[in-house]
């Protein structure tokens, strides 16, 4: 069989044409990342709270009280709260800028005997807002934070000559971790503690609540 010089000249081409077209093949892709845009936008969500505090007399009251009662103290509440909070993040690089607002309600309650009258009264906290601002790093899902605001709260106190209530404004400070479990939900650990000034019919005192709160946020 004769093969003429012009059939193995394109028989060379193509030959020389299939290393090329398998280089083709396997030309790499240039993918190009999408930066993380966690914890940023709006944000509803709860949480538990673990409430426990304390509430002294000050002042010429807070002597009175020493030398009659025994005790400057009006109690030590302590007990579970739920919060339901709102708010909106920020985000310069790794960088978070936010704030938020709560409404809570504090079960944080208090017996407390006094010897020389020999009766009891009952101290507790209620309802609390706050407005907050908060400053976070994104470690990658993670986010460690500070808080820092304004909290308003509910003290009541029933003795045995009636039942008087009234709402301590303080700075509210503390520090938190939040963890993404997918692009809309996150958890969050946070601590706080809150300060604060109460006049009850003219008994003044210092107050003092600690608060842990564990709770999840809903992203938009």
């Amino acid at each position: 069989m004769k093969i003429s010089f012009m059939t193995l000249i394109i028989a060379g081409a193509v030959v020389g044409t299939l290393p090329m077209a398998a280089a083709a093949q396997h030309v790499p892709r240039i993918v190009v990342m999408t930066p993380s845009v966690g914890f940023s936008g709006g944000y509803v969500g709860f949480g538990l709270n673990r409430d426990s505090g304390s509430i002294d007399m000050n002042g010429e009251t807070g002597d009175q009280a020493q030398q009659l009662l025994g005790t400057r103290s009006l109690g030590e509440p302590s007990g579970l709260g739920l919060n339901l909070r709102a708010g909106y993040d920020w985000r310069a690089g790794n960088t978070i800028f936010g704030v938020w607002g709560e409404i809570a309600q504090s079960w944080a309650k208090d017996d407390v005997v006094i010897p020389a009258v020999s009766d009891t009264w009952s101290v507790g906290f209620g309802t609390s807002t706050a407005a907050m601002l908060r400053l976070g790093y994104d470690m990658g899902g993670v986010m460690v934070y500070s808080n820092a605001g304004y909290r308003w709260t509910d003290v009541e106190l029933e003795t045995f000559s009636g039942a008087y209530s009234d709402r301590s404004g303080g700075i509210s400070y503390g520090v938190g971790i939040e963890t993404e479990f997918s692009h809309h939900m996150s958890g969050y650990l946070e601590f706080h503690r809150n300060t604060g000034k109460v006049d009850i019919e003219g008994l003044t005192a210092d107050l003092s609540l600690n608060t842990f709160t564990l709770g999840v946020n809903y992203k938009f």
